[in-house]
């Protein structure tokens, strides 16, 4: 959802453990999906400037596309040990308040899902 960054030297470092909105800091709720949308319609809006769209939405496009089977979404995504997502909202999948902005992520093309399975 939130998270500080902080220059320190020649890298950044992040930290979590507040948000605005009740859902803790470090899970992957309302705020988080949103962001995912808004890179998408940058994507979908100006796709000659989006050059970071495609690294920023593959990874979410990928995990979705392991969640999915025969058209029902698993209740669970994947949570990166990379990122600090610590856990991923409860319903995250039958809320579309979640759901419909993380599912955008999937009209950019992915390095790591098959065109055609992405359509489906």
């Amino acid at each position: 959802n939130w998270a500080k960054v902080y220059e320190d030297g020649q890298s950044l470092r992040a930290e979590t453990g507040f948000s605005g909105s009740g859902t803790p800091g470090a899970e992957y709720g309302a705020e988080a999906s949103r962001a995912v949308w808004r890179v998408a319609l940058d994507y979908l809006l100006f796709p000659g400037e989006a050059g970071e769209a495609v690294a920023f939405l593959d990874p979410v496009a990928a995990n979705l596309e392991t969640r999915e089977s025969g058209g029902n979404w698993d209740e669970s995504l994947r949570v990166d040990g990379n990122c600090l997502v610590e856990s991923i909202h409860p319903g995250w999948s039958s809320n579309m308040f979640m759901a419909g902005p993380t599912f955008t992520s999937l009209v950019c093309p992915s390095n790591s899902v098959d065109s055609g399975r992405q359509q489906e």
